[in-house]
């Protein structure tokens, strides 16, 4: 029940509730790993992610999960280490490799330490993809832009934004 508690308080956005239901929880099963991954995502929800950290990898210790990796990535990015975030993305792209939350913050990593090239080859391989949507299309928009191909982020852009924001 706790379980059950904390995710959905994390999923109507109350993630210091949804923390304290975890830490509860981690006193009934301190070695869980959901337990222990819910938590670092409800810590990362609150910008703490050196807390997160620790939780997160507590978690990993326990198995490979794909899910696990994508919050470990999004940490990392947050501390500003983007190579323990791509290798951590990259591990969970090694267990799940269609997934397109993984190669979509993976691309964005990329991007964001320079490496636009890889970036836009694994958005547009994300884009090819079903499930894929206007979240991956945009992203994929915003490289291309860093990456100087203006008018390839504009043409993209414009799938579902207006002109004043294509332009913004």
């Amino acid at each position: 029940p706790l379980i059950a508690l904390a995710r959905t308080l994390a999923s109507v956005g109350a993630h210091a509730d949804a923390a304290d239901v975890w830490t509860t929880a981690l006193g009934v099963a301190p070695g869980d790993a959901s337990i222990l991954a819910g938590y670092g995502r409800a810590l990362l929800a609150l910008n703490q992610p050196q807390l997160a950290l620790t939780q997160l990898e507590k978690a990993r210790v326990a198995g490979p999960n794909s899910d696990v990796e994508n919050a470990l990535g999004i940490t990392y990015d947050m501390l500003g280490d983007a190579p323990a975030a791509q290798s951590a993305y990259r591990r969970g792209l090694e267990i799940a490799p269609a997934d397109l939350s993984l190669s979509n913050n993976l691309a964005l990593s990329l991007a964001l330490s320079g490496e636009a090239e890889e970036a836009i080859r694994l958005l547009e391989g994300a884009l090819a993809q079903p499930g894929a949507n206007a979240q991956h299309r945009q992203n994929l928009a915003l490289v291309y832009g860093l990456a100087g191909f203006d008018d390839l982020a504009a043409e993209l852009g414009r799938a579902d934004l207006d002109e004043r924001a294509v332009a913004s």
